[in-house]
């Protein structure tokens, strides 16, 4: 038979044939990447690191630009029709009304997000500085009054005031003596730290130059990348990549701007509160407040544990109500106002939220240590676009083989019997008794054990 004849190319045979050639070349190509990436780990690790490290102003440019994009899209529309009525000369066709519109979203989008983050940095740094000096003075004067307590008690204070005054002094010589040292000594690495700041800076003012560039360059973005798609792929294929595209974009924009706006009605919340209960620094700590409850799970304990320390430290009284009211607070999120703004975005369990903060972290620490605040920001909604990548996988495959997955609670499966061509389940468990029936039933056979010894010991008594 001529293995190169046409007929037997397009027969049956022929593509059976074709396609198990193609999978053992899939096969052992996955086996020589594996056996690469097993022996040359550290050499990729630090090659992505690099990579991931030079496109990092790129790719937080893209993040800001998409965070800025529904309020660009927003804008766009508002201008787009206000231009169109307000056209009295007839001058104003629909494509300059759309130019005009666009100059207008990108700019007013970009001015709003660049005012925000400076805003920000204005009500955080110069309040953070002066709680520092704050908290500095007030350990210096409950060090004085300390000092007197112990001179007014030591002759009978025994062997606590002893301890507590040989701390204090400890402390005392060290912020004297030792506290200097330490500061000269890791001087080298404050240096390090304020030139790592400065690379942040830096970082971010290109970042808002590309996310402008984004906003304004997101339609040809989009056209031609559809274009290489359909070009590349069946069109089944790109219909398929085009909708998973489309979910995946709605689960991660409507979690983000939903958190953003939850975020925000927290801060504002914290602020009223803190104003009215007389706790000092609302600004600073409502914007930390509000900024770190972006950061699912995590995020509130992220930021409320530093506030109510520092403010513990500078009045105790002030600190323990801070902490009611940050308790209070958070039962209110988590229960009224974060469930009325996202719904069920996530319906993902606690345990895979802390796993998908944790991977997220570490990996978007690979663009250096701020980025890992990133992970953990986008982690949650990331995790949730893989998690319905796999859904929607399983389901298809179920369905291929005729299982329908909505109809069948899989927790009670207990096999699929092939004759039938359906599931068995599990026997139905018995209805256990609440907890309140068992203590009584309980206590009732324990009377009766009493009852029974009673009763045997007037018999023997007889």
């Amino acid at each position: 038979m001529n293995w190169d004849r046409k007929e037997f190319r397009d027969s049956p045979e022929g593509k059976k044939y074709r396609q198990i050639g193609w999978e053992v070349i899939r096969v052992f190509a996955i086996c020589l990447l594996m056996v690469f990436v097993l022996f040359r780990a550290k050499d990729i690790a630090g090659g992505l690191s690099w990579l991931l490290g030079s496109m990092r102003s790129v790719l937080l440019g893209l993040g800001f630009g998409y965070i800025l994009s529904p309020l660009d899209n927003n804008i766009r529309r508002y201008a787009y029709r206000f231009f169109l009525k307000h056209n009295k000369k007839g001058k104003m066709t629909e494509e300059k009304a759309k130019k005009r519109a666009r100059i207008v979203g990108v700019s007013l989008a970009s001015l709003f997000g660049i005012g925000l983050v400076i805003t920000l940095l204005v009500l955080i740094i110069p309040a953070f500085l002066n709680s520092i000096s704050n908290i500095s003075d007030v350990v210096s004067s409950n060090l004085a009054q300390l000092n007197g307590w112990l001179d007014a008690h030591r002759e009978g204070g025994g062997m606590l005031v002893s301890v507590v005054g040989k701390a204090i002094e400890a402390l005392q010589n060290w912020i004297e003596n030792g506290l200097s040292g330490w500061i000269a000594e890791f001087s080298g690495t404050l240096v390090s730290m304020g030139m790592e700041i400065m690379a942040y800076l830096l970082d971010f003012l290109i970042s808002f130059f590309v996310a402008i560039y984004t906003l304004l360059e997101k339609e040809t973005f989009s056209r031609r990348a559809k274009k290489m798609l359909f070009s590349c792929c069946k069109p089944a294929t790109a219909n398929k990549v085009l909708d998973i595209t489309r979910h995946s974009n709605e689960i991660f924009g409507d979690f983000m701007s939903g958190k953003l706006l939850d975020s925000l009605i927290i801060g504002v919340i914290c602020f009223i509160l803190m104003s009215i209960l007389g706790i000092r620094y609302a600004v600073m700590v409502s914007v930390v407040i509000g900024v770190t409850n972006i950061i699912p799970f995590l995020g509130p304990f992220i930021g409320g544990v530093p506030c109510a320390a520092i403010i513990l430290l500078l009045s105790p009284r002030e600190g323990i109500i801070f902490i009611i009211m940050f308790i209070i607070l958070q039962q209110v999120d988590g229960n009224i106002i974060g469930p009325w703004i996202l719904g069920d975005r996530t319906g993902v369990s606690a345990f895979w939220i802390i796993c998908s903060l944790l991977f997220f972290r570490t990996l978007f620490g690979l663009l250096g240590t701020g980025m890992s605040i990133v992970g953990m920001i986008v982690g949650v909604p990331l995790f949730c676009v893989i998690e319905y990548l796999i859904t929607r996988r399983v389901d298809d495959s179920l369905k291929t083989k005729e299982m329908d997955p909505e109809e069948v609670d899989f927790h009670k499966v207990s096999a699929y019997d092939t004759e039938a061509m359906k599931f068995v389940m599990l026997p139905p468990e018995e209805e256990k008794a609440s907890l309140r029936e068992r203590i009584r039933d309980y206590f009732e056979r324990l009377k009766e054990h009493f009852r029974k010894i009673a009763k045997k010991k007037k018999e023997k008594e007889k």
